[in-house]
């Protein structure tokens, strides 16, 4: 739970990133305003973002979300997809979490072109949350493919949907799903309320995971190296640089094949089985040991 003064600040800046204007939706236009907000929607907004913004990497953001999506808007499943515009390749990740039935993505991925929510962000790249229902009217869409291969399975006849993440063509999608009633004003309104700030959430914690992913790799090389003899560390760096044998030798002051004989102890000593695979285990810590490092004569 947020603290109660961060509660009234962030709502008055939630409030303000809601526009009030009228934007198309397909068959009809709506008002998206914040208005249709209590503060008790807003404590729940404010939560979730909390949350979101304390993940570090994709996936346990993922998670994060799914997880308290439905706090906000409630909603029998919902849907997280990774979708390819241009070659229709999807993965998508459920909550509550279903039995992995992989005929359902080849359906999916196979009629996604008549997919009313998907067709409009491929035209018109809108990330902001729009309902299935502003675009096809029920009776229609339970004549599609569609329908009967991917929505029928999953007890789905209204979803509300919006983006996160765009790289390119592909599309990280959040899909909120209902059995009957229809998304109202005020799910809209919270969903846009909170989809800009989810963006920002979404590419931290993939910053957050790249950063960690980092630091994981240079305590595995720091372990790597504190294996190693003194002068098989140097070895082992300066082959990172990319220096050949020679240049080793000539660099420790060390004949050609002291040289030869160090490489092939430290690769054994290490499992591994060439001099690139050494580079490529060392490259994020050759700047920060090249300062450092004092040659043994």
């Amino acid at each position: 739970m947020l603290p109660i003064a961060w509660y009234f600040k962030g709502a008055e800046l939630l409030r303000s990133s809601v526009s009030s204007d009228r934007r198309p939706t397909g068959i009809w236009t709506r008002d998206v305003s914040s208005a249709e907000l209590s503060a008790a929607d807003f404590q729940a907004i404010l939560n979730l973002l909390g949350a979101a913004h304390e993940t570090t990497g994709p996936a346990e953001f993922a998670q994060v979300l799914m997880a308290g999506l439905s706090s906000v808007v409630p909603c029998d499943l919902i849907s997280y997809n990774e979708i390819d515009l241009v070659g229709g390749a999807t993965q998508t990740y459920f909550e509550p979490a279903l039995v992995p039935r992989p005929q359902l993505e080849e359906a999916f991925a196979h009629f996604i072109d008549q997919h009313p929510l998907v067709r409009n962000y491929a035209e018109t790249r809108d990330p902001r949350p729009l309902r299935m229902s502003d675009f096809i009217c029920l009776s229609e869409l339970r004549r599609l493919d569609l329908y009967h291969e991917v929505f029928l399975p999953l007890e789905t006849n209204h979803q509300l949907a919006f983006s996160l993440a765009i790289e390119g063509n592909q599309v990280i999608g959040i899909g909120l799903n209902r059995r009957s009633a229809d998304f109202s004003a005020r799910d809209v309104a919270a969903m846009s309320v909170l989809q800009p700030h989810l963006t920002a959430a979404s590419h931290h914690a993939i910053l957050r995971g790249r950063w960690q992913a980092q630091e994981d790799q240079g305590a595995q090389v720091t372990a790597m190296l504190g294996a190693l003899t003194g002068r098989e560390r140097e070895v082992a760096l300066l082959i990172a640089e990319g220096c050949s044998n020679r240049t080793v030798a000539r660099s420790l002051g060390i004949s050609d094949r002291t040289a030869e004989n160090h490489v092939a102890n430290l690769l054994r000593k290490l499992g591994l089985s060439s001099r690139t695979e050494l580079a490529a285990r060392l490259s994020l810590r050759v700047a920060s040991q090249d300062d450092n490092r004092t040659p043994t004569r």
